[in-house]
């Protein structure tokens, strides 16, 4: 059973998913020196590790981080990062040979309240990757930051600690890179399902009910947008190639009309002519 449970990824194989190139690494180095939160560490391992390639999951365990990457010689300009610093502690980084099956250790505070706070008032204009290890420094005094969803105008930081909520709401109108940030609890808390994994941020972190539900509906409203403006569209065209061949069918009718005009006109000058050859006649 521990043999079949333990298959491995050969880092010196490419894996190929419908034209995909995908390799890992693992990264080592920061166990005693780093005091990242391993939210904060796994942002801090995205924007070191980015211009690698596509990072497409930040796995933590223990004392070593295995890093996804796609793109054609990701793995290799991440290896040549091996021995570089990232924020006070320098980064071990090897080809992994990583479990495709993990058996993630029971987190202690997986079952803590967390809470959603909203912020707004910050600099849209940075990378999102900044807005989020900005944000998670900013509020990292509140408690353990497990989240942070950036959206156009607002960000979503679910937070989780013993008076986290009113820690971060003393913060509204504190100074962010120069601007005041907003804060709003928006009275929603919910508690953490145990051990599960949020990856479509690419960061480590769990998955909070009330995000998924405000994500959901935000989704959903953007998609009835979308199908209204489609509809509007189609209506619009139809309603043009409606007027155009109206346009056609009233000049098809002029152009017949001047056509029996014509036709008339000509029966009377032949009736004309055929009068006059007569009377000559006579």
């Amino acid at each position: 059973m521990a043999e079949s449970a333990t298959k491995v990824i050969d880092p010196s194989k490419t894996y190929l998913l419908k034209d995909r190139v995908i390799r890992d690494i693992s990264v080592e180095g920061f166990d005693d020196t780093c005091s990242l939160q391993n939210y904060a560490l796994g942002l801090a391992l995205i924007k070191h590790f980015g211009s690698c390639g596509n990072i497409l999951s930040v796995n933590l365990i223990k004392s070593v981080a295995f890093i996804r990457l796609e793109g054609e010689g990701a793995q290799e300009k991440a290896l040549l990062l091996d021995g570089t610093d990232v924020g006070g502690w320098k980064a071990i980084v090897k080809a992994a040979v990583r479990p495709l099956v993990f058996n993630f250790p029971c987190d202690a505070n997986a079952m803590i309240k967390s809470s959603v706070v909203f912020v707004k008032g910050y600099d849209t204009g940075l990378a999102e990757i900044d807005i989020k290890i900005a944000l998670c420094n900013h509020f990292s005094s509140c408690g353990e930051v497990t989240k942070v969803a950036v959206i156009p105008s607002e960000a979503i930081i679910t937070i989780r600690g013993e008076g986290c909520v009113e820690k971060a709401l003393e913060l509204n109108g504190s100074v962010m890179g120069g601007m005041n940030l907003v804060v709003d609890s928006g009275k929603r808390q919910t508690e953490v399902p145990e051990n599960r994994r949020l990856y479509d941020d690419n960061t480590c972190g769990y998955v909070l009910g009330s995000y998924s539900r405000l994500m959901a509906k935000r989704r959903k409203e953007e998609m009835v947008k979308e199908r209204k403006t489609e509809r509007e569209m189609k209506r619009e065209v139809k309603m043009k190639v409606m007027m155009e061949k109206k346009k056609e069918k009233k000049k098809e009718k002029e152009r017949e009309m001047k056509r029996k005009e014509n036709d008339k006109e000509n029966e009377k000058g032949n009736e004309n002519e055929k009068k006059k050859k007569k009377k000559a006649l006579f």
